[in-house]
């Protein structure tokens, strides 16, 4: 009895689940659930390059489909299609147009009082873009 208990107290520190890097919080990032939040219409209502905002007055809309395509709808009517795939992480992985420009981009939602707010960030920081869930 007093060897396995012995054994027991050597061991203990040196499991997995009692190291001091398994005790710090880590993200639960769920890809199915920004899929799902992604998939809809929404307009593109700030654009940030290197620290300069541009507010848009009649706003790009863009709509995200199940079938991982999408759909730029520009104000003056003209329309652009593109790829788009969920990747771990949060991170949007779109085909590069005259839009986005500098994929893949980290997504971050917030729902506001009365709409969802999301904002796309380029992973080198370079792009942003806030957009608006619109009305179905």
């Amino acid at each position: 009895m007093t060897k396995l208990l012995l054994i027991l107290m050597i061991s203990v520190p040196f499991c997995p689940s009692s190291s001091k890097a398994q005790n710090k919080p880590q993200p639960i990032v769920s890809t199915p659930y920004y899929r799902q939040q992604l998939i809809g219409k929404w307009g593109i209502y700030v654009s940030i390059a290197n620290g300069s905002s541009i507010l848009y007055n009649v706003c790009p809309k863009i709509s995200f489909n199940p079938d991982n395509s999408a759909e730029i709808v520009y104000p003056d009517g003209s329309k652009e299609k593109m790829k788009w795939e969920m990747l771990e992480n949060a991170v949007l992985d779109i085909n590069a147009n005259h839009t986005f420009t500098y994929p893949p981009y980290q997504i971050d939602f917030k729902q506001m009082k009365e709409y969802m707010e999301l904002t796309l960030s380029s992973k080198d920081k370079r792009r942003s873009y806030i957009l608006r869930r619109l009305p179905e």
